[in-house]
């Protein structure tokens, strides 16, 4: 991942459009090649919208090359984009290859869980002398 750009900016200030106009442009400056481009929004809706006038914008262009490849970017949400992620290299980072979306229930009980192991101050103080007995 050499070049990353982050666009942070409120609602309806133009971010799909902007989006939509910088992918456009790197892939055809050839700063990107489309397929490998890594794209994540808030919605599905903005997403699919980004990647579909895209690619329009391509074709138009005559990129048709390009356009096709842009099918195989990273384009959606970031939870669609990670689990497409985790789905493609599952036996890279050892988790199972069909992941899904906890249930709100699920997160709460593993959220809760996860807070109760965190160690209170007197545990944070012993750990930091262990720390440094075995520096």
């Amino acid at each position: 991942m050499k070049d990353i750009t982050f666009i942070n900016a409120g609602a309806g200030s133009g971010k799909t459009y902007r989006l939509t106009e910088e992918l456009y442009e790197a892939i055809n400056n050839k700063e990107c090649k489309a397929h490998e481009v890594m794209l994540t929004t808030f919605t599905k809706k903005a997403a699919e919208e980004i990647r579909v006038k895209a690619r329009e914008k391509l074709l138009e262009k005559g990129k048709f090359s390009e356009a096709n490849d842009l099918q195989n970017a990273y384009i959606g949400t970031v939870h669609a984009v990670g689990q497409n992620i985790i789905q493609k290299f599952w036996h890279y980072i050892g988790f199972p290859k069909e992941i899904r979306v906890m249930d709100e229930d699920d997160t709460d009980f593993y959220f809760t869980q996860a807070i109760a192991e965190v160690p209170n101050k007197t545990e944070l103080n012993r750990l930091n002398i262990l720390n440094y007995k075995f520096k």
